[in-house]
């Protein structure tokens, strides 16, 4: 069976680094949503608290209730994902923080209460709030001066909301501008030929890596590697494991892995850089031709639906 080994001390020490960027009044918040990305929220959450994280997040409530039931009563837990209004009293009840990007979310949560006699909970507790902003990426969010003017003096007049934060993602998050692109493109050129070829062939040992235990990722994207250069090369690792599985239908499922990895760095990738990346992945190099067949024809599925 495959087996992930994950370095709590290595988890620490990272948000221990960032710590030490942050100034004194500031507060981390450690990220576990997706079961920690892979890799246990309730650990990852424990060792991120100890290690000085003031809070945590998550992405849907019940990712923040599993924390409440594992011990982490009184942190403070911020469900980043837009939730339910009807589910209201127990978000109350555990205590948690909600994103909301609009008044329709109150409007809703405060009928529900009212329908089930539960008004009375808002005379010992408040519904804690972050605003969520829309500055670009265009997904949820408020997006203008006079919508959070508007917000904020409706909000002034319910005693039983305590606004807590206000967060937003950049623009360019999974994407971006021509600009962007081109100076991604611009410090892809900038590195030594050696410098490329490492990167290739270190995303390529990643792939090989995973596929020969039987994993695929899922969500075989650029930003999801991380790539350290050392005295002898790059090492590459992948982050956001919740949607890794096992690899059950063979070279159709490693086609279906990779090929997300090509199609999203093709601005700086073309076919050669994809041939040396094959010749590290495959065992076989006589299995190139065929194997560049297959992802060109998954790319125009891709893109032709």
């Amino acid at each position: 069976p495959t087996e992930a080994i994950v370095d709590l001390n290595a988890i620490q020490h990272n948000v221990r680094i960032m710590l030490d960027e942050m100034d004194e009044d500031q507060k981390l918040y450690a990220v576990v949503k997706a079961n920690g990305y892979g890799h246990g929220a309730p650990q990852v959450a424990e060792a991120g608290l100890a290690a000085g994280a003031k809070g945590l997040a998550v992405a849907t409530v019940d990712e923040a209730i599993e924390l409440r039931q594992h011990g982490h009563r009184f942190v403070p837990i911020l469900v980043m994902g837009l939730t339910d209004p009807r589910g209201i009293a127990e978000i109350i009840y555990y205590n948690l923080t909600v994103t909301v990007s609009g008044l329709e979310f109150f409007e809703k949560a405060y009928q529900q209460l009212a329908e089930t006699d539960h008004l009375s909970i808002l005379d010992v507790a408040k519904l804690r709030f972050h605003l969520k902003l829309d500055t670009g990426m265009g997904r949820i969010g408020l997006t203008t001066v006079e919508e959070v003017t508007a917000f904020a003096t409706a909000v002034k007049e319910m005693a039983w909301l305590d606004w807590e934060g206000v967060f937003t993602h950049f623009a360019t998050a999974g994407g971006g501008s021509e600009d962007y692109i081109d100076y991604q493109w611009q410090q892809w050129l900038e590195l030594s030929s050696e410098q490329q070829q490492g990167i290739i062939q270190a995303c390529a040992k990643l792939a090989k890596t995973l596929h020969s235990a039987g994993q695929m990722h899922g969500c075989f994207y650029p930003k999801h590697i991380f790539l350290q250069e050392q005295a002898t090369g790059f090492t590459a690792q992948l982050i956001d494991l919740e949607k890794t599985r096992p690899l059950l239908l063979g070279q159709r499922d490693r086609v279906k892995d990779l090929e997300p990895l090509f199609r999203r760095s093709r601005h700086v990738w073309g076919r050669a850089q994809i041939q040396l990346f094959l010749q590290s992945y495959l065992d076989q190099p006589a299995d190139i031709p065929r194997w560049l067949q297959r992802l060109e024809s998954r790319r125009k599925n891709k893109a032709a639906r």
